[in-house]
């Protein structure tokens, strides 16, 4: 039997959270599932944001010194947009559960290569020949072609990250410019008005999106990893022993 975990649940800025690994900081379980997300599961993902949903629930272990210390420069095989090109600090905490999530939203709001090697899977989705694009039609994110990106009122995703006060940062400040003088010119006044306000919207969205944030107090990697499996199955006829086993293959 595992002792008590003491678990520990607050709301976090998503995007904050996503920003602390290229500096070790924060580091990934080793038996975590690598990114699986295909085009629909990002795009649902980032039209949530705009409805300003909780991004569900990231869970945290925060490793006893001699974990920490252990894993001082420890680092991962693939973090794509995530980054961890340094990796020099004493990582404080170990995310068990969160980085599909995690690197959605750091490959949305990244535009120059990230520091690490990208995975099969991250390359298919987000170097394909197709572009996450915000919609002035729906006012939702969706894919086009990329020789479709002057086909409408339309910016990629990458353009949208929020910067100082939640203000779009200035390649997307530029590319509305270059766009309103040359493509969007037989929209009219209105139309491109009303994008652009959409535009600020969705990186204020971006900018305050929060999730669930378990902290996990006490405890061994496998007694964390026991419990979090305990409370994901809380109420459900299974084979936790089982579940347990196979938690190893799942993260």
């Amino acid at each position: 039997m595992y002792r008590s975990t003491l678990c520990v649940s607050n709301t976090n800025s998503f995007r904050a959270m996503a920003s602390v690994f290229q500096t070790g900081a924060q580091i990934f379980c080793e038996h975590r599932r690598g990114y699986v997300w295909g085009q629909k599961e990002v795009q649902s993902f980032m039209n949530s944001i705009l409805q300003g949903k909780l991004l569900g629930t990231v869970s945290v272990w925060l490793m006893p010194g001699q974990f920490m210390n252990q894993r001082q420069g420890y680092r991962h095989k693939h973090l794509g947009a995530l980054g961890n090109s340094d990796a020099y600090a004493r990582p404080s905490a170990m995310v068990i559960d969160g980085y599909n999530r995690m690197a959605t939203l750091a490959w949305a709001t990244t535009i120059t290569p990230a520091p690490c090697e990208y995975s099969e899977q991250e390359l298919a989705v987000w170097c394909n020949g197709q572009t996450l694009v915000l919609d002035a039609e729906t006012k939702e994110f969706i894919w086009v072609d990329d020789d479709e990106l002057n086909s409408g009122l339309l910016i990629p995703v990458q353009l949208l990250a929020p910067g100082e006060d939640c203000q779009l940062e200035a390649p997307g400040r530029k590319y509305i410019r270059e766009m309103t003088k040359k493509v969007w010119r037989g929209y009219g006044p209105n139309s491109i008005k009303d994008f652009k306000r959409l535009c600020w919207e969705v990186a204020y969205a971006i900018q305050n999106a929060e999730a669930t944030v378990c902290h996990y107090m006490q405890g061994t990697m496998d007694e964390v990893l026991a419990t979090m499996n305990t409370q994901a199955t809380a109420g459900i006829a299974d084979d936790y022993a089982n579940a347990y086993a196979s938690s190893r293959k799942r993260f």
